[in-house]
Protein backbone atom coordinates (compact mmCIF):
# COMPACT_ATOMS: atom_id res chain seq x y z
CA UNK A 1 0.00 0.00 0.00
CA UNK A 2 1.39 3.74 -1.07
CA UNK A 3 1.21 6.17 1.84
CA UNK A 4 3.07 9.54 1.21
CA UNK A 5 2.82 10.11 4.93
CA UNK A 6 5.63 7.09 5.53
CA UNK A 7 7.16 6.97 2.08
CA UNK A 8 10.23 8.44 3.40
CA UNK A 9 10.35 7.81 7.20
CA UNK A 10 13.08 6.02 6.63
CA UNK A 11 15.14 9.07 6.10
CA UNK A 12 14.03 11.04 9.50
CA UNK A 13 16.64 11.31 11.63
CA UNK A 14 14.32 10.79 14.97
CA UNK A 15 10.87 8.92 15.39
CA UNK A 16 8.85 9.25 18.31
CA UNK A 17 6.51 6.02 18.73
CA UNK A 18 4.28 6.56 21.71
CA UNK A 19 2.31 3.71 22.88
CA UNK A 20 -0.31 3.31 25.45
CA UNK A 21 -1.70 -0.14 27.12
CA UNK A 22 -4.97 0.80 27.14
CA UNK A 23 -6.27 -1.81 29.57
CA UNK A 24 -4.66 0.16 32.14
CA UNK A 25 -6.34 3.35 31.45
CA UNK A 26 -8.96 4.92 33.29
CA UNK A 27 -12.33 4.84 31.06
CA UNK A 28 -15.49 6.79 31.67
CA UNK A 29 -16.88 4.49 28.81
CA UNK A 30 -14.98 0.98 28.76
CA UNK A 31 -18.03 -0.83 29.72
CA UNK A 32 -20.29 0.28 27.30
CA UNK A 33 -20.86 -1.68 24.06
CA UNK A 34 -19.08 0.47 21.08
CA UNK A 35 -15.68 1.61 20.90
CA UNK A 36 -14.50 3.79 23.23
CA UNK A 37 -13.26 7.40 22.54
CA UNK A 38 -12.54 8.74 25.97
CA UNK A 39 -9.18 6.80 26.12
CA UNK A 40 -7.95 9.00 23.81
CA UNK A 41 -8.82 12.31 26.21
CA UNK A 42 -5.62 11.63 27.86
CA UNK A 43 -3.50 10.04 25.72
CA UNK A 44 -4.10 12.89 22.88
CA UNK A 45 -3.22 15.89 25.08
CA UNK A 46 0.00 14.63 26.29
CA UNK A 47 0.74 13.76 22.62
CA UNK A 48 0.30 17.40 21.75
CA UNK A 49 2.74 18.37 24.34
CA UNK A 50 5.32 16.50 23.11
CA UNK A 51 4.87 17.71 19.40
CA UNK A 52 5.26 21.26 21.16
CA UNK A 53 8.01 20.40 23.45
CA UNK A 54 9.82 19.41 19.99
CA UNK A 55 8.52 22.53 17.75
CA UNK A 56 10.31 24.81 20.17
CA UNK A 57 13.35 23.11 19.46
CA UNK A 58 13.25 23.50 16.02
CA UNK A 59 12.36 20.36 15.26
CA UNK A 60 8.36 19.38 13.03
CA UNK A 61 6.09 16.57 13.75
CA UNK A 62 2.76 15.19 13.04
CA UNK A 63 0.48 13.28 15.38
CA UNK A 64 -0.82 10.39 13.46
CA UNK A 65 -2.30 6.78 14.18
CA UNK A 66 -1.13 5.38 10.77
CA UNK A 67 0.79 2.37 12.95
CA UNK A 68 -2.86 0.85 14.32
CA UNK A 69 -3.57 -0.94 11.17
CA UNK A 70 -0.31 -3.29 12.24
CA UNK A 71 -0.75 -3.00 15.59
CA UNK A 72 0.22 -6.42 16.25
CA UNK A 73 3.44 -6.35 14.25
CA UNK A 74 4.50 -2.97 15.33
CA UNK A 75 4.22 -3.45 19.61
CA UNK A 76 6.21 -6.93 18.40
CA UNK A 77 9.00 -5.22 16.66
CA UNK A 78 9.65 -2.03 19.64
CA UNK A 79 9.05 -4.66 22.09
CA UNK A 80 6.08 -2.96 23.54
Amino acid sequence: MHNDLVRDIERVPAVLVIGVDMRQLAMMDKDLQRTGIVGGASVYPFCWCALLAARSRGLGGVLTTFLARREPEVAALLGL
